[in-house]
Protein backbone atom coordinates (compact mmCIF):
# COMPACT_ATOMS: atom_id res chain seq x y z
CA UNK A 1 0.00 0.00 0.00
CA UNK A 2 1.57 3.53 -1.04
CA UNK A 3 1.76 5.61 2.83
CA UNK A 4 2.25 8.74 2.67
CA UNK A 5 3.88 9.12 6.31
CA UNK A 6 3.89 12.35 8.06
CA UNK A 7 5.47 13.55 11.17
CA UNK A 8 4.34 16.44 13.34
CA UNK A 9 4.95 18.37 16.41
CA UNK A 10 3.91 21.25 18.04
CA UNK A 11 5.67 23.21 20.93
CA UNK A 12 4.65 25.73 23.41
CA UNK A 13 6.87 28.26 24.71
CA UNK A 14 6.41 30.50 28.14
CA UNK A 15 7.12 34.25 28.71
CA UNK A 16 5.48 34.86 26.83
CA UNK A 17 3.82 32.22 25.69
CA UNK A 18 3.90 31.26 21.68
CA UNK A 19 3.63 28.06 19.80
CA UNK A 20 4.82 26.68 17.12
CA UNK A 21 4.21 24.05 14.81
CA UNK A 22 6.51 20.88 13.01
CA UNK A 23 6.04 19.01 9.77
CA UNK A 24 7.86 16.47 7.82
CA UNK A 25 6.86 15.00 4.85
CA UNK A 26 8.14 11.62 3.95
CA UNK A 27 7.49 11.28 0.62
CA UNK A 28 9.45 8.32 -1.82
CA UNK A 29 11.69 9.72 -4.96
CA UNK A 30 11.51 8.06 -8.73
CA UNK A 31 14.85 6.14 -7.58
CA UNK A 32 12.98 4.39 -4.72
CA UNK A 33 14.96 6.77 -2.02
CA UNK A 34 12.80 8.32 0.94
CA UNK A 35 12.74 11.90 0.94
CA UNK A 36 12.29 13.99 3.65
CA UNK A 37 10.40 17.31 3.15
CA UNK A 38 10.30 19.63 6.50
CA UNK A 39 8.22 22.63 6.45
CA UNK A 40 8.44 25.60 8.12
CA UNK A 41 5.66 27.52 9.62
CA UNK A 42 5.50 30.94 11.36
CA UNK A 43 4.10 30.56 15.15
CA UNK A 44 1.24 31.60 17.25
CA UNK A 45 0.59 33.86 19.74
CA UNK A 46 -0.45 33.13 23.22
CA UNK A 47 -0.82 29.33 22.04
CA UNK A 48 -1.31 26.08 24.22
CA UNK A 49 0.72 23.04 23.39
CA UNK A 50 -2.17 21.13 22.79
CA UNK A 51 -3.74 23.68 20.57
CA UNK A 52 -0.50 23.53 18.59
CA UNK A 53 -0.24 19.55 18.45
CA UNK A 54 -3.99 20.16 16.89
CA UNK A 55 -2.51 22.84 14.18
CA UNK A 56 0.12 20.69 12.95
CA UNK A 57 -1.74 17.84 12.10
CA UNK A 58 -4.18 20.08 10.03
CA UNK A 59 -1.42 22.49 8.88
CA UNK A 60 0.14 19.02 7.38
CA UNK A 61 -3.04 17.45 5.88
CA UNK A 62 -3.25 20.70 4.27
CA UNK A 63 0.18 20.96 2.55
CA UNK A 64 -0.16 17.09 1.61
CA UNK A 65 -3.02 17.89 -0.41
CA UNK A 66 -0.40 20.22 -2.23
CA UNK A 67 1.94 17.53 -3.41
CA UNK A 68 2.08 17.24 -6.99
CA UNK A 69 2.59 13.38 -6.00
CA UNK A 70 -0.68 13.31 -3.61
CA UNK A 71 -2.67 11.16 -5.62
CA UNK A 72 -0.31 8.56 -5.99
CA UNK A 73 -1.25 7.55 -2.14
CA UNK A 74 -3.80 5.57 -1.13
CA UNK A 75 -3.31 6.04 2.72
CA UNK A 76 -1.96 9.02 5.11
CA UNK A 77 -0.17 7.68 8.55
CA UNK A 78 0.80 10.81 10.66
CA UNK A 79 2.67 10.62 13.19
CA UNK A 80 3.03 12.69 16.46
CA UNK A 81 3.84 12.10 20.09
CA UNK A 82 0.70 13.76 20.94
CA UNK A 83 -1.28 11.70 23.40
CA UNK A 84 -4.25 14.28 23.25
CA UNK A 85 -4.39 13.74 19.16
CA UNK A 86 -4.00 10.13 19.01
CA UNK A 87 -6.59 9.22 22.06
CA UNK A 88 -9.66 11.93 20.97
CA UNK A 89 -9.44 12.14 17.03
CA UNK A 90 -12.08 9.63 16.27
CA UNK A 91 -14.29 10.94 18.95
CA UNK A 92 -13.92 13.99 17.61
CA UNK A 93 -14.98 12.38 14.15
CA UNK A 94 -17.67 10.22 15.54
CA UNK A 95 -18.26 11.21 18.98
CA UNK A 96 -18.70 14.89 19.57
CA UNK A 97 -20.63 16.05 16.89
CA UNK A 98 -23.50 13.73 18.23
CA UNK A 99 -23.36 15.48 21.56
CA UNK A 100 -23.11 19.11 19.80
CA UNK A 101 -19.08 19.63 21.22
CA UNK A 102 -20.00 18.66 24.99
CA UNK A 103 -18.73 16.03 27.13
CA UNK A 104 -19.91 13.84 29.10
CA UNK A 105 -20.07 15.35 32.10
CA UNK A 106 -21.84 18.84 30.55
CA UNK A 107 -18.76 21.40 29.73
CA UNK A 108 -17.86 21.46 25.94
CA UNK A 109 -14.87 20.50 24.38
CA UNK A 110 -11.59 22.35 24.53
CA UNK A 111 -9.97 23.38 21.40
CA UNK A 112 -13.53 22.57 19.75
CA UNK A 113 -12.89 24.76 16.58
CA UNK A 114 -9.87 23.03 16.09
CA UNK A 115 -10.99 19.50 16.38
CA UNK A 116 -13.79 20.33 13.67
CA UNK A 117 -11.17 21.94 11.78
CA UNK A 118 -8.98 18.72 12.09
CA UNK A 119 -11.83 16.53 11.01
CA UNK A 120 -12.90 18.74 7.94
CA UNK A 121 -8.95 18.31 6.97
CA UNK A 122 -9.34 14.57 7.57
CA UNK A 123 -12.06 14.52 4.98
CA UNK A 124 -11.18 16.90 2.33
CA UNK A 125 -7.90 14.38 1.81
CA UNK A 126 -10.58 11.71 0.70
CA UNK A 127 -8.30 9.07 1.64
CA UNK A 128 -7.27 7.08 4.71
CA UNK A 129 -5.96 8.99 7.43
CA UNK A 130 -4.23 7.44 10.63
CA UNK A 131 -2.73 9.03 13.70
CA UNK A 132 0.00 6.76 15.52
CA UNK A 133 1.62 7.63 18.54
CA UNK A 134 5.40 8.17 18.59
CA UNK A 135 7.51 8.63 21.60
CA UNK A 136 8.96 12.51 22.10
CA UNK A 137 12.28 13.05 22.37
CA UNK A 138 13.18 9.48 21.60
CA UNK A 139 15.43 8.25 18.92
CA UNK A 140 13.32 8.62 16.07
CA UNK A 141 15.07 11.07 13.37
CA UNK A 142 11.90 12.10 11.94
CA UNK A 143 9.93 13.47 15.45
CA UNK A 144 13.55 14.92 16.45
CA UNK A 145 13.05 17.34 13.20
CA UNK A 146 9.54 18.03 13.52
CA UNK A 147 10.28 18.72 17.17
CA UNK A 148 13.04 21.32 16.14
CA UNK A 149 10.74 22.83 13.25
CA UNK A 150 8.32 23.61 15.50
CA UNK A 151 10.24 25.55 18.76
CA UNK A 152 11.51 26.99 15.78
CA UNK A 153 8.00 28.10 14.75
CA UNK A 154 7.20 29.16 18.50
CA UNK A 155 10.54 31.49 18.36
CA UNK A 156 8.76 33.42 15.45
CA UNK A 157 4.98 33.79 16.56
CA UNK A 158 3.69 36.23 13.60
CA UNK A 159 -0.03 34.84 13.75
CA UNK A 160 -2.46 35.68 16.21
CA UNK A 161 -3.52 33.83 19.49
CA UNK A 162 -5.82 30.97 17.66
CA UNK A 163 -8.66 31.45 20.60
CA UNK A 164 -9.09 34.07 23.21
CA UNK A 165 -8.53 33.23 26.69
CA UNK A 166 -9.32 36.18 29.45
CA UNK A 167 -10.13 36.33 32.96
CA UNK A 168 -13.14 37.85 33.81
CA UNK A 169 -12.77 40.87 36.66
CA UNK A 170 -15.21 40.99 39.49
CA UNK A 171 -18.46 42.99 38.93
CA UNK A 172 -18.38 45.06 42.15
CA UNK A 173 -16.20 48.76 41.42
CA UNK A 174 -15.66 48.58 45.33
CA UNK A 175 -12.15 47.18 46.52
CA UNK A 176 -12.28 44.34 49.28
CA UNK A 177 -9.64 44.82 51.73
CA UNK A 178 -8.56 42.23 54.60
CA UNK A 179 -10.26 41.65 57.28
CA UNK A 180 -14.02 43.39 55.82
CA UNK A 181 -16.00 40.09 56.44
CA UNK A 182 -15.56 38.58 59.64
CA UNK A 183 -15.33 35.24 59.38
CA UNK A 184 -17.52 32.92 61.74
CA UNK A 185 -17.68 29.12 60.68
CA UNK A 186 -18.41 30.08 57.19
CA UNK A 187 -16.56 28.53 54.03
CA UNK A 188 -15.61 30.37 51.59
CA UNK A 189 -15.27 29.61 47.86
CA UNK A 190 -12.99 30.97 45.24
CA UNK A 191 -13.59 30.77 41.87
CA UNK A 192 -11.15 31.71 38.77
CA UNK A 193 -14.09 31.93 35.66
CA UNK A 194 -12.28 31.91 32.45
CA UNK A 195 -13.96 32.62 28.53
CA UNK A 196 -12.34 31.22 25.75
Amino acid sequence: MNTLNIYTDGSSLQHPRTGGIGIRLLTVADSGDEEARDISLPGFKGASNNQMELQACIAALREALDLPSFATYSKIVIHTDSLYVTQNYQKAMFQWPKTKWLLTSGPPVANADLWKSLVKAIRSARKRVEFRWVKGHSKNEHNKAADRLAKGSARNPVNPALSVVNVRRKLSPHSVSPGSVQMMGQRITIRIVTAQ
